[in-house]
C-alpha cells in the first residue's frame, strides 16, 4: 500500500468556523476520491492541515511515507488528543461523522490493527501530558 503525507501551513486562518472547516474537508476528500485516493487520518488546526492519504498508485504531489513510519505518523496526527473535533482521532474515539477512514472501524486501508493504532495514539497523549505537567 502507498501512503502519502500532505500538509499546509498558513499565516492566515484556513477556516473561520466549523462550517468552513467542514467545507474544506469535504472538498479535499472529494478531490482525493476523484483520483481514487482516500483520506486515512488528518489534523486540521486553524493555521495548518496535515493528512495521511492512501493511494493505489504513486502520486508525485505528495510526500511518500515509508512503511516503518506509518504508525508514528498516525500517532503524530493524534497529538491534539481525542477532544479536538477536526481530526481523525476525534472521529475514531467519538464516533462522529467521519471524513477519515481511520474512524470507520473495519477499514482495510490501515496497515495496523485498530487496537495498535489506538494504543499508539494514547501513548502519545500520555507523553504530551507528561511534558506539559
Amino acid at each position: 500500500m502507498l501512503y502519502y503525507m500532505t500538509w499546509k501551513r498558513r499565516a492566515e486562518r484556513l477556516y473561520r468556523s466549523r462550517r468552513d472547516a467542514a467545507l474544506l474537508l469535504t472538498r479535499f476528500k472529494g478531490e482525493l476520491e476523484g483520483r481514487g485516493q482516500r483520506l486515512v487520518d488528518y489534523l486540521l488546526l486553524p493555521l495548518s492541515f496535515e493528512a495521511l492519504i492512501y493511494s493505489p498508485v504513486q502520486d508525485p504531489r505528495y510526500e511518500q511515507v515509508p512503511s516503518h513510519l506509518e504508525l508514528e505518523l498516525l500517532a503524530h496526527l493524534g497529538r491534539m488528543g481525542e477532544k479536538w473535533p477536526l481530526s481523525g482521532t476525534f472521529e475514531l474515539f467519538n464516533r462522529s461523522a467521519c471524513f477519515a477512514e481511520l474512524g470507520k472501524s473495519g477499514s482495510d486501508l490501515v496497515s495496523y490493527p485498530l487496537s495498535q493504532i489506538i494504543e499508539e495514539k494514547l501513548r502519545l497523549f500520555t507523553i504530551l501530558d507528561d511534558e506539559i505537567a
